[in-house]
């Protein structure tokens, strides 16, 4: 039987890697994003054959129609992974930060997660079959941030992933990684210091390359490998935050 992985926000910097990652090891990809249908598959070309699927249009703020955007997909006995890595960071700080904004990080970095999950988690059960739901949440959800909206969500991430592994097995284990600072689209803007600030703060020396991050995701997903691991989180910064 193949196994098929979904994995959200599939075309941004660490989506992408993440498809191409567990395509390397053997899963069909189902692929959801923002990003409309057509423009999406062009963006996953790479992974070839193993694109199962590949789902663009999916407005992830409107958590109530992620379901029906899944249309045939379910019931499906085949998807044995979920990746729950769409994300966004908007608006400003405590004084200023506005409720539309507050409400669209809350809806797509973890009320998306959640219905995702239930739906896997029921899917899981209806088919008896073992799975694995993978959450990328972030360091800020750990140690704060000046986005409450955005440390918020990600704090809620890691509650949520504690609250599936509690309720979800055997059949299905519910991990979280926190990465820090990756070389990604969203950091490309950075300028020369605050890039090289960053860098020295972190005993590594250097941004994660967004592969690493994938080939945790990776490791997670596999049965094999990670098979005891469950409710865990896994520190991904290079150390970043270490003595601070």
């Amino acid at each position: 039987m193949k196994q098929i992985a979904l994995v959200t926000g599939a075309a941004g910097g660490l989506g992408k890697q993440i498809c191409e990652i567990l395509a390397e090891k053997g899963f069909q990809i189902v692929a959801l994003d923002l990003m409309e249908t057509n423009a999406l598959k062009q963006n996953l070309k790479s992974l070839g054959d193993s694109l199962e699927l590949a789902i663009g249009g999916v407005d992830f703020s409107k958590p109530e129609t992620i379901i029906e955007s899944l249309g045939s997909f379910l019931p499906n006995k085949e998807w044995t992974v979920l990746v729950n890595n769409a994300g966004v960071s908007v608006g400003g700080k405590l004084l200023d930060g506005s409720l539309a904004h507050w409400n669209l990080m809350m809806n797509v970095n973890l009320t998306a997660p959640f219905v995702l999950s239930q739906a896997f988690a029921k899917n899981s059960q209806e088919n008896n079959i073992k799975g694995s739901i993978v959450n990328i949440s972030s360091m800020v959800g750990v140690i704060g941030a000046k986005k409450p909206g955005y440390a918020a969500s990600k704090a809620g991430l890691l509650g949520l992933t504690k609250a599936i592994a509690m309720q979800a097995g055997p059949n299905i284990r519910c991990n979280a990684i926190y990465p820090g600072a990756m070389d990604t689209p969203m950091t490309a803007d950075w300028d020369a210091e605050t890039r090289k600030k960053i860098e020295a703060g972190t005993p590594i020396g250097r941004i994660a390359d967004p592969r690493e991050i994938a080939q945790i995701v990776a490791f997670l997903a596999d049965d094999q490998q990670s098979s005891y691991l469950t409710g865990a989180v896994i520190n991904a910064t290079g150390g970043q935050y270490l003595g601070q």
